[in-house]
């Protein structure tokens, strides 16, 4: 077995590190992978052991990931300035860092100044209302029979 030193890769581990570094390895089992660069499966194992190789992997992941970032700010942008969604104002906010993990966004409580007599006024005009609707709807009843 090759032992992996920074700025050593092998054309080979370059291929695994590829598939590796891809959403289900690139839809290839490690012995499928293995089998296609014409390594045995146990080297493939060791080279993912291999804190160097497995650096690599990570990196060309997040380069892949970061090759998606447009599109993806792109969809949050849109739906936070739509407002549908307040995850998405605050995943938004995060993302341009104006809103620290320590700091929340819930949506403002409805302030209700009224006091008890104005709110005991608002139910009785409301029953009311709803009284000759009532008184309506009989109407039109009778009138129909």
């Amino acid at each position: 077995m090759k032992i992996v030193r920074k700025g050593e890769l092998t054309n080979e581990q370059l291929t695994a590190i590829e598939y590796l570094s891809m959403p289900r390895n690139g839809g290839r089992s490690l012995e499928e992978i293995s089998a296609e660069i014409g390594i045995s499966v146990r080297t493939l194992y060791d080279w993912r052991s291999s804190e160097v190789f497995a650096v690599e992997v990570r990196r060309r992941t997040m380069q892949r990931v970061a090759e998606h970032l447009p599109a993806v700010m792109d969809t949050l942008t849109r739906k936070a300035m739509e407002g549908s969604s307040i995850r998405a104002v605050e995943t938004w906010l995060k993302a341009q860092g104006l809103l620290s993990a320590e700091m929340v966004i819930r949506p403002a409580a409805l302030e209700d100044d009224r006091s008890n007599e104005s709110i005991e006024a608002e139910i009785e005009r409301l029953k009311i209302e709803l009284g000759e609707i009532d008184n309506n709807e009989e109407e039109i009843d009778n009138e129909q029979d």
